[in-house]
């Protein structure tokens, strides 16, 4: 088993490492002393605790003693600036905003053989507004709740309740009913439970009702959210949403499976070429890290077809859904009803999503007259 020393002041840190049992020792200390770094297998360095350039100029003794190197970045400009530079010497740099467990879960990735973290959390992301993210993350979400004898939940994060397709009474639950206890680290998992509603087979935490509060949620929060909700469920469901704030990067770093969810609008691209370039690339998520899904699609000479749009945002593929007559579609969202049962090509295309993802952790999709395919999530 390796050690650790970890340069920082984060105590947390230490503490989520040590409490996953892979390593022998984890020592923290808030001073780098390079000529006694030689006994550990693995550094830590944090930028709060030791400044870039100090931290660059002692790089050359560091990997002459210490085997595997991380640096931790505090901000998005320390991290743009060392990414490529600290990369070519072989360190790992940590993008800003991760929690603690989340920093242990990359550690443990790279430096534990035969570690595989617990696979059951994907998210919705949206290339832009209104392609969809609400109707499709709720449609494969009771998809695979009514198909499978496992625990699903759908949760909501698209800043606010987003209730529209499930037309439920929600009877006050959600997340508005223990952001309190969140925010301030009190919520217990009976809390958390408590705060869900069922629908059928499916589980679901309501948004947040209030858009003010919107801010007040930051990337820990979620990330404590979704560690509960991991604890309870088999399949953790996010709609994620299209905007960026601390909800909508929570729940991109916390989950196993991203889905980018876009159209055939141009203004989908550049918009989402923006937060990639802008918000994204600068706290390390990239294109690489998504499996893109085409909504509302129609089989037109004048629009890019599903390849086109795929090597347009330098994604792979999953999955094509048609776009469904407009005013089934408005008479489904005006009676609180998802497509799903309204529209049989809307159907086959959530249901052949679904048994994609069941199949790819490991879940059992019952619902045999559907053909399996294979390889939808391989990236080559």
């Amino acid at each position: 088993m390796k050690k650790i020393l970890i340069i920082s002041k984060n105590e947390n840190l230490k503490k989520e490492i040590d409490k996953s049992g892979f390593f022998e020792r984890v020592d923290i200390k808030e001073n780098l002393d390079i000529n006694r770094i030689s006994m550990y297998d693995i550094l830590i360095v944090d930028s709060e605790s030791i400044a870039y350039e100090k931290y660059l100029n002692a790089i050359p003794e560091i990997i002459k003693r210490v085997e595997s190197n991380y640096f931790i970045s505090c901000n998005e400009d320390i991290y743009s600036n060392s990414v490529r530079t600290l990369g070519s010497y072989g360190i790992i740099v940590i993008p800003p905003h991760l929690t603690e467990n989340q920093i242990n879960q990359r550690i443990c990735m790279l430096s534990v053989e035969g570690f595989k973290g617990k696979n059951n959390v994907i998210s919705f992301f949206g290339a832009g507004p209104c392609v969809g993210s609400t109707m499709i993350s709720q449609a494969v979400s009771s998809a695979i709740s009514k198909h499978t004898d496992k625990r699903v939940i759908y949760i909501s994060l698209d800043s606010e309740e987003a209730m529209g397709y499930l037309n439920i009474n929600t009877n006050g639950a959600g997340l508005n009913t223990i952001k309190e206890k969140l925010i301030n680290n009190l919520l217990t998992i009976e809390e958390f439970n408590l705060s869900c509603v069922k629908n059928e087979s499916l589980y679901i935490l309501p948004g947040e009702v209030d858009l003010k509060n919107v801010r007040h949620y930051h990337p820990e929060h979620i990330e404590k959210l979704i560690e509960f909700a991991k604890e309870s469920f088999d399949l953790v469901v996010i709609n994620a949403g299209s905007s960026v704030n601390g909800m909508s990067i929570g729940a991109l770093n916390s989950c196993d499976t991203k889905f980018l969810i876009t159209t055939q609008s141009t203004k989908n691209d550049i918009y989402f070429s923006k937060l990639m370039n802008q918000v994204f690339n600068s706290i390390g998520i990239n294109n690489e890290d998504f499996l893109l899904i085409v909504n509302k699609y129609i089989d037109h000479s004048d629009y890019k077809d599903a390849m086109e749009l795929s090597k347009t945002y330098s994604i792979p593929l999953v999955s094509v859904i048609p776009m469904v007559d407009y005013s089934l579609s408005f008479f489904a969202e005006y009676k609180g009803d998802s497509l799903y049962d309204s529209d049989l090509n809307f159907k086959n295309s959530i249901n052949q999503l679904s048994i994609s993802i069941c199949k790819e952790i490991g879940l059992d999709f019952k619902f045999e007259e559907l053909k399996r395919k294979k390889g939808l999530f391989r990236r080559n």
